[in-house]
């Protein structure tokens, strides 16, 4: 009887164990599986349920930004550097820092260059660690004066001039991964750089909003990963000639001008300006595998500006990297201290070799307008510094 007893309840047990796996089995939701319905065939699909499934992408016209309002002198000293030190031969990213207006316009303040490396249709940003605490460090800099990311800039090369309206994918990811550091919900911008400029010869900038839509369908893991062209690009590169790897961290050899490009040269890859989805999506009425970058974003207004901020030190990840004797120099100038701290580059320097405390405390000063006695100590210690 015992035994009877101990065999009824040991399969009670073992069938209550079994029915409750069953029941979470089939009742745990399940990531890509079809909601249940009562047209589901075979296949445990129906074209109900593959409709509503199904990926739509639509063009992204209108804009929520109202504008872009733009430095030259910002933007001239970004683009200076591709232009002049590097021949036009490579491309180049910057982050811009700045604020939005009540206007829902962006107001550029200065521009952050990140460690990369370019070829002529893109850049490839360093990795690791080091990189990851720059970034940070920007970014604390920019909130102590007040500001925060509001979108990249690119330069274009020669070889690009036929995409002055235009944004390869590449770019395209680019910006959403920095739009996403700082927030969907925040207004966002890309400005491209020509190679090109106007009538009186200044350089010609074209911004552009990115669609949310790409957002939702990075969040959803929907593309594949993107063709990396710029490490194909500086791969062979290497394979020709190891010393014309164009490494910004690096002195440049020589200021010898560039050999005249072949035609071939000058044209890229149309393929740059597809992003592609693990799957089929549908635009319009047709089921498409690629999709073009221009159903992503929308062109923006370019307004003049005048930013707060001043240019006197060296920036960031060039050939020409700023020294201790460019900050006793700098302190030797006749200018005000508060002019000499009220650049991003300066700050950010001191910030990636004193600390990032006494960096942010000056940033805070040249946000308020405010030098005084108190701030007197900073002399003190950049003084040291410079000398030590």
């Amino acid at each position: 009887c015992l035994l009877s007893h101990f065999l009824v309840c040991l399969f009670s047990r073992l069938f209550c164990l079994f029915f409750s796996f069953l029941c979470l089995l089939l009742c745990s939701p399940r990531t890509n599986r079809v909601p249940p319905c009562q047209f589901h065939g075979a296949n445990a699909s129906c074209v109900r349920c593959q409709k509503a499934m199904r990926v739509v992408v639509t063009r992204h016209e209108e804009a929520k930004c109202s504008g872009v309002e733009l430095d030259g002198r910002v933007a001239a000293s970004f683009m200076v550097y591709p232009r002049k030190e590097l021949r036009d031969e490579v491309a180049r990213v910057g982050v811009m820092f700045g604020r939005e207006t009540a206007e829902s316009a962006l107001q550029v303040e200065c521009i952050y260059e990140p460690p990369q490396r370019g070829w002529r249709c893109g850049v490839k940003l360093e990795e690791g660690r080091a990189a990851e605490a720059e970034l940070e460090h920007a970014r604390a800099l920019a909130g102590a004066l007040g500001l925060k990311m509001v979108g990249i800039i690119i330069s274009r090369t020669p070889s690009m001039m036929a995409l002055e309206y235009e944004l390869t994918a590449s770019e395209l990811l680019l910006a959403a991964h920095y739009h996403e550091l700082q927030g969907t919900d925040s207004l966002f911008a890309i400005v491209s750089g020509s190679a090109a400029t106007d009538d009186e010869g200044h350089e010609e900038y074209h911004p552009f909003e990115l669609s949310p839509q790409i957002h939702e369908l990075r969040q959803r893991k929907y593309f594949l990963p993107h063709p990396d062209f710029a490490s194909e690009a500086l791969e062979k590169q290497r394979e020709v000639d190891p010393t014309t790897l164009v490494n910004f961290m690096k002195p440049s050899p020589s200021h010898t001008p560039a050999p005249a490009a072949d035609e071939s040269d000058e044209e890229f890859d149309d393929e740059v300006l597809f992003l592609k989805p693990e799957a089929k999506v549908q635009i319009g009425p047709d089921d498409v595998e690629n999709v073009e970058s221009s159903f992503l974003f929308v062109p923006l207004a370019i307004r003049p500006y005048e930013s707060m901020l001043n240019i006197l030190s060296p920036v960031e990840n060039r050939r020409s990297a700023a020294t201790k004797g460019h900050l006793k120099s700098l302190l030797l100038e006749e200018a005000p201290m508060l002019d000499k701290v009220s650049d991003f580059h300066f700050l950010l320097w001191i910030a990636q070799n004193l600390d990032i405390e006494t960096a942010v405390n000056m940033a805070q000063c040249a946000a308020a307008r405010q030098w005084g006695e108190e701030q007197e100590g900073f002399m003190f210690v950049l003084n040291a510094f410079a000398e030590s």
